[in-house]
């Protein structure tokens, strides 16, 4: 009766006061866990920092070459000069495999334009064609590309660039390697240091600046440019690097 009413009473506030309790516990323990995160995140770490380098060498399988002369008279005449060179050279292009890609012409009625070292009073009409050739005979056949232009008194060479057309496969070898690299340098540091790596905090990866690339992080291809008639007799291979930079945290 009156008895259980006040035992009831006690138990009520008992309880309440253990809530409470229970309560500023737990969020001291939360406040002290988040001090130490803090303080465990803005502490310095120690890691070792790496470079490694991955290169594969590749025989270049496409060429591209940029081609220029001029024409002159009027607007219409140097167009019919330009359509009656550009046929006499895709016939002499084509047993060497080579076929015409781009064609651009300005036509200048007021500047000179450019013929080999020769310059040709306006009107008349600048031409930049551009050549391509594929498979495995390119170097032997840019050889004979460049003979063939250096008999002509009116086209001239301006730059001609070797690539490879398709390094997916070759780009990820090297990055393994570049990778590989990068770790055993890792381990060696760690062992000089009397220490051992531990997990890995950061990875990046980057070509050298003559790699050219697309969207596609794994379509980057290789080109070496050559200028003015220069032999690409030596241009046997070309080599795709990757190099990747690595850090790791010390145990």
């Amino acid at each position: 009766s009156y008895t259980l009413i006040i035992f009831y009473i006690i138990i009520k506030k008992l309880m309440k006061t253990i809530d409470k309790i229970f309560i500023a516990v737990l969020v001291m323990i939360i406040y002290i866990s988040g001090i130490y995160a803090v303080k465990s995140f803005s502490k310095g770490r120690e890691a070792i920092n790496v470079v490694g380098e991955g290169q594969v060498e590749v025989k270049p399988d496409t060429i591209s070459m940029n081609i220029r002369w001029a024409t002159t008279g009027s607007e219409t005449l140097s167009d019919q000069a330009r359509e009656k060179e550009k046929t006499k050279l895709e016939q002499l292009l084509q047993p060497l495999n080579f076929s015409i890609k781009k064609t651009y012409t300005y036509f200048r009625d007021h500047w000179s334009c450019s013929s080999r070292a020769t310059d040709i009073e306006a009107p008349c009409r600048d031409i930049f064609i551009t050549i391509t050739s594929t498979g495995e005979n390119i170097i032997k056949n840019w050889e004979e590309v460049l003979h063939l232009l250096e008999k002509q008194s009116i086209w001239s060479l301006t730059n001609a660039d070797i690539s490879v057309s398709n390094t997916r496969e070759i780009v990820k070898e090297a990055r393994k390697l570049a990778l590989q690299d990068a770790k055993a340098q890792a381990k060696t540091t760690a062992n000089t240091l009397g220490v051992k790596i531990g997990r890995l905090l950061q990875t990046k990866e980057y070509g050298l600046r003559e790699d050219e690339y697309g969207s596609d992080p794994d379509t980057y291809f290789y080109h070496q440019s050559f200028y003015n008639g220069e032999s690409l007799k030596d241009a046997t291979t070309l080599k795709i690097t990757r190099k990747a930079y690595l850090t790791y945290d010390i145990d």
